[in-house]
């Protein structure tokens, strides 16, 4: 009856006479929300009206409408406070935009929200959610200079039509194997393809974010995960353009290409993880001695970055279309060879495929392993065997394209990554046998 009647007095009561204290939480809640954005809009604002205390005075009001929840009194005083907002960004030309009053329109939403009688469990969402816009109200300069000057146009075309392949594509996509050989397996395949291409992207955004900002250590590592091909012809250049860079080169180089195991790593534990118990320890293994002994090799004794530039963006769509045929034919001649010559001609299709891309090799054996149509112990063999040949095409392109000193240095690194990994699959079958 006091909702109805909306009586001043008995809200009141209400107040003073509630059997607990979530009333006064909720006030304190909604005070809270005014108080966190109103703060941000004080200390950014120039030459504007609306600060902390308007903010605050907003979260009272919607506390009090949430309180005597007369659906026709909250509407009344919406379009009142709509009309103010409508009356200031008139008068203030000076303002382009209307952060300020879609964040009061935030906060009143926001407070009216956590005031609502019986609806405690929105408490915590209420005050994450003013967080997280205070969060985005304090970044605006950062975000200004993320989409102004790091992330191109055709970077975020590229992004938007690539997520649109996921969302729009993938679930159309069967969930069966057809063809020859039961080689194609279109869901399974362009998982594969967003798998590769998200780990890349990853990459290829920080080492354009942070890399050449924070050093050659930092690019090493995060330009690994978009290729280690790239990084390997990236540092044989540099070798190539100063010679006496060929330590730092051969010290960053080892870096970046003991991060391929750790991608390869994560790579399997999306696609296979039955696999990962018999990968991991030769992975870990390699990964560690390669980065202990870049550790070892010393500091950098130039203050240039190289150049990455030509790193390309991995969520084009024609690359990913790309990588999936290359995946297909790499399923296709990897099926027909093992129906034709046994397993053996998976090994072989492996070491070829590696020449042009590793990862694809990794998914191909990741699928037949889940498949059932190749053991654990067989699809690591291909892995590893995959991994070798990926190492000696890097060594080709550090004759080509640096030099023979910078060529032989890498093959001091790739072969103690390959001792290290030996050395951990023993130890991991002798323990295996004791147990």
């Amino acid at each position: 009856m006091c909702r109805l009647s909306f009586d001043r007095t008995c809200m009141i009561e209400q107040l003073l006479t509630a059997a607990d204290t979530s009333t006064w939480i909720s006030l304190a809640i909604a005070l809270l929300i005014g108080l966190l954005i109103g703060a941000e809009r004080e200390s950014a604002r120039v030459n504007v009206h609306v600060g902390l205390r308007d903010f605050l005075v907003l979260s009272a009001i919607a506390f009090v409408c949430a309180l005597v929840n007369v659906w026709w009194l909250t509407a009344i005083i919406v379009l009142a406070l709509s009309g103010v907002m409508i009356a200031h960004h008139l008068r203030e030309p000076y303002e382009a935009g209307i952060t300020t009053e879609m964040a009061m329109i935030v906060t009143f939403v926001l407070s009216y929200l956590v005031s609502l009688p019986g609806n405690d469990q929105y408490d915590g969402i209420g005050i994450a959610l003013a967080i997280v816009v205070v969060l985005f109200l304090d970044a605006k300069p950062y975000v200004k200079k993320f989409f102004r000057e790091t992330i191109t146009d055709r970077e975020l075309a590229d992004a938007v039509r690539f997520l649109a392949l996921i969302f729009i594509i993938l679930p159309l996509l069967p969930d069966g194997r057809y063809g020859p050989y039961e080689f194609l397996a279109p869901r399974s395949l362009w998982i594969a393809v967003i798998s590769v291409s998200g780990v890349s992207f990853v990459g290829y955004f920080l080492t354009k974010f942070v890399g050449h900002r924070k050093g050659a250590t930092i690019l090493a590592i995060l330009g690994s995960l978009v290729s280690t091909t790239v990084m390997t012809q990236t540092y044989a250049r540099r070798v190539a353009a100063d010679p006496a860079s060929l330590g730092a080169s051969w010290k960053y180089a080892t870096l970046a290409n003991s991060i391929q195991f750790l991608r390869v790593g994560a790579l399997i534990a999306i696609a296979a993880p039955g696999l990962l118990p018999g990968t991991l320890p030769a992975l870990l293994a390699a990964a560690a001695a390669g980065i202990l002994f870049s550790m070892l090799l010393g500091r950098d004794s130039g203050t240039t970055v190289p150049d990455v530039t030509y790193v390309t963006n991995p969520l084009r769509v024609m690359p990913a279309l790309q990588f999936a045929v290359f995946m297909a034919c790499i399923s296709f001649i990897g099926n027909a060879a093992t129906a034709l010559i046994g397993q053996q001609g998976l090994l072989v299709t492996g070491a070829v495929g590696a020449l042009v891309d590793v990862d694809a090799i990794v998914f191909t054996v990741a699928d037949r392993v889940t498949f059932g149509g190749l053991a654990e112990m067989e699809g690591v063999v291909v892995v590893v065997t995959a991994i070798g040949m990926n190492m000696l095409v890097k060594l080709v392109l550090a004759a080509t394209s640096g030099s023979m000193a910078f060529a032989l240095r890498m093959l001091t690194s790739f072969l103690l990554m390959i001792i290290a990994a030996v050395v951990a699959i023993t130890l991991a079958g002798a323990a295996q046998a004791a147990i």
